[in-house]
């Protein structure tokens, strides 16, 4: 089933290079372009990312651990970091299993708009170790209103509601722009989903949904394991017995699908997307699946061990799958731009999901935050490092993402529930570098997020870091910017504010 998935969900990525009606013309304005009137807007190209990785933490992850912790907070109501203190797993209890006895419970970070000295927190000791990490560390303040996971992912991944025609991933919009400035046939997708096989099912929908796009500008899914190499998938090994019979088969399955969309009598074909959608995506996976294949060696699947928290583990997913992401990005001729890692921690809760804790928050959440941070933190190069094999930050944007937060108070014993109304994401690499380090917007004492920023500006202000146009018919519109009535003030929000280039 899970080749089936693949397949399917790659099938109209790979279609999108073969497809020339959007080829870049010197005199037609190609889609993504910034129009004339707002060229002076364009982020300058020395500054705009190369690349993007999308490091999703799925289920929801709590700021006041990791990335927006204050010590005297919640003392008296028992709330943030003391919101378990009379429990066995109480946050200082978990820490001294994750890190140095010597370790403090916050490391301080950055004033935020209310002069507030906020820490990385004691889940956060991966970044915490990491100076040259916290010195181009942009934190976003995010808000929405949604409460399940349902309606709050599509949201968060698409910057777009559920039921919205527009609803795409940002990887659709980047996959619709590399495909319209293609002066040739691309030979691989420019953006993909990675994902563990059965993990971040429902996330993943919304990361390869299109929206307004065409289908050509899905990206390609792809669900890893250990034991299943996409490589031997890709190459159809199960099926070379008769392989070109089959071919063969399926070219003549297609020929009278496509037969269904001539009106009788006519010699015109009708306009019907899914048709001429199918007939690409059947030519691609045929033509292009060993470029892919030869791109996805064997030895990426193989299982990565490790240990936190005094816990050792045979196979680090995360590790696995950024390894195969960054290969997707940094191997010689890649054609990537855009790629979301769904990150689902390494201990699953019982009753719950990913980072999802409505019970034993603190004994899942210091394992998973960690190993999470910590499989991030060792997919980035350190300074001087230049290995190959690690994120460049000086080319690639990394976007760490979640659903909703969670909240300051304890719910039941040991739980957190959905936080939505105040939580973090985070920016860092591309443009935003040392001048950019901080915090966008502000959460107080109770909780309450100040002028925070939504889903779809974060999203907005990926694309303007990749130097594409945000406002395009098919992508955001200034009604997704808050505070602006103009396409000039939009733009110039997102730059300045989200991304902090000046």
């Amino acid at each position: 089933m899970e080749r089936r998935n693949f397949l399917r969900g790659c099938a109209l990525a790979l279609a999108g290079a073969t497809l020339p009606a959007e080829h870049a013309h010197a005199s037609t304005t190609s889609w993504g372009d910034y129009p004339k009137s707002l060229s002076s807007e364009v982020l300058p190209s020395t500054l705009q990312a190369k690349n993007v990785l999308e490091f999703f933490m799925y289920g929801g992850v709590s700021p006041w651990e990791t990335f927006y912790a204050v010590d005297d907070w919640g003392k008296s109501k028992g709330w943030f970091l003391h919101s378990f203190n009379d429990s066995q797993w109480s946050i200082p209890a978990a820490q001294k299993l994750c890190a140095p006895s010597s370790a403090a419970l916050t490391q301080p970070f950055a004033k935020d708009l209310h002069g507030t000295t906020v820490g990385m927190g004691p889940f956060a000791m991966p970044l915490r170790a990491r100076a040259d990490l916290l010195a181009r560390l942009r934190l976003h303040v995010v808000q929405h209103d949604l409460i399940p996971h349902q309606a709050a992912l599509p949201l968060a991944i698409t910057g777009q509601r559920i039921g919205t025609p527009k609803m795409a991933a940002v990887g659709s919009h980047v996959q619709r722009y590399f495909q319209s400035h293609a002066t040739s046939p691309a030979s691989e997708p420019h953006a993909f989903v990675l994902r563990s096989i059965h993990r971040a099912d429902l996330a993943a929908a919304a990361a390869v949904s299109t929206g307004l796009h065409v289908g050509t500008a899905r990206p390609v899914e792809l669900g890893l394991s250990g034991n299943l190499a996409v490589t031997e998938t890709l190459k159809r090994t199960k099926v070379k017995e008769g392989l070109a019979q089959r071919d063969a088969l399926l070219k003549h399955y297609a020929k009278r699908f496509q037969a269904r969309a001539y009106p009788m009598g006519s010699q015109t074909m009708s306009r019907a997307p899914m048709v001429t959608d199918y007939l690409h995506s059947l030519h691609s996976l045929q033509v292009f699946s060993k470029t892919l294949a030869a791109a996805l060696p064997v030895k990426l699947f193989t299982d990565i061990p490790g240990t936190f928290c005094g816990k050792s583990f045979k196979s680090v997913d995360t590790s696995r799958n950024l390894r195969v992401a960054i290969e997707l990005l940094r191997r010689p001729g890649s054609q990537a731009k855009h790629i979301t890692v769904f990150d689902s921690g390494m201990e699953r809760a019982p009753v719950d999901f990913g980072h999802d804790t409505h019970t034993d928050h603190v004994k899942y959440a210091c394992v998973n935050y960690q190993s999470s941070l910590q499989a991030l933190c060792n997919a980035i190069n350190k300074p001087g490092e230049n290995d190959s094999t690690k994120i460049d930050l000086n080319e690639t944007l990394v976007v760490i993402n979640t659903e909703f937060g969670r909240t300051p108070w304890a719910v039941g014993l040991t739980g957190r529930n959905h936080h939505p109304g105040a939580y973090v994401t985070a920016m860092l690499g591309g443009p935003i570098g040392s001048a950019q380090k901080g915090i966008v917007g502000a959460i107080d004492s109770s909780g309450v997020a100040t002028k925070p920023l939504t889903p779809s500006e974060t999203r907005a202000a990926t694309l303007v870091a990749l130097g594409i146009y945000p406002f395009a018919q098919e992508a955001y519109s200034i009604h997704d910017i808050n505070g602006v009535k103009t396409e000039e003030a939009a733009l110039q929000k997102l730059r300045k504010e989200v991304l902090g280039v000046v």
